[in-house]
């Protein structure tokens, strides 16, 4: 449901959670909120989108492989983990690792919550082990709902 306002041209709107259910509150649809602290970037959107992203140095676990916890830069909506898609492509040439980038397998994500997500690379198996030390950068993404 949007209301259009004639006094200031903002638009309004809210949703219903159910035909005959509760209605969420009124919220304004324009330009995206956007804003960043030192977990990263965020985009919120008028119909409940959010986009976060961020430079992520993932430090070594073991030899097969580098991860990090990634804590959002804002929170996605409660409950909301199952919806919640993150994803990530390495930053090219960023960390300092010992395989070579043509020995790295896709990289892979834990289960996220609404504040967090663990990202993990690794080596393909029988290739040079990761060393102690070593860091992956990876340029980290996480798309889902703020309400």
């Amino acid at each position: 449901l949007t209301y259009p306002s004639s006094d200031h041209g903002v638009q309004l709107m809210r949703l219903e959670d159910s035909p005959g259910g509760t209605w969420s509150d009124w919220r304004v649809l324009g330009a995206p909120e956007r804003g960043s602290n030192a977990n990263g970037s965020y985009e919120k959107f008028a119909d409940g989108t959010l986009v976060c992203t961020q430079k992520v140095t993932l430090s070594y676990v073991a030899a097969f492989g580098c991860s990090a916890d990634w804590t959002f830069p804002a929170s996605f909506a409660s409950g909301s983990g199952d919806e919640i898609i993150p994803a990530f492509t390495l930053e090219e040439p960023a960390g300092s690792y010992t395989p070579s980038s043509s020995e790295l397998a896709m990289g892979d994500v834990g289960t996220p919550s609404a504040i967090n997500v663990q990202l993990r690379v690794r080596r393909i198996v029988g290739r040079t082990d990761f060393q102690p030390g070593d860091t992956v950068v990876v340029r980290a993404q996480a798309i889902g709902r703020w309400f």
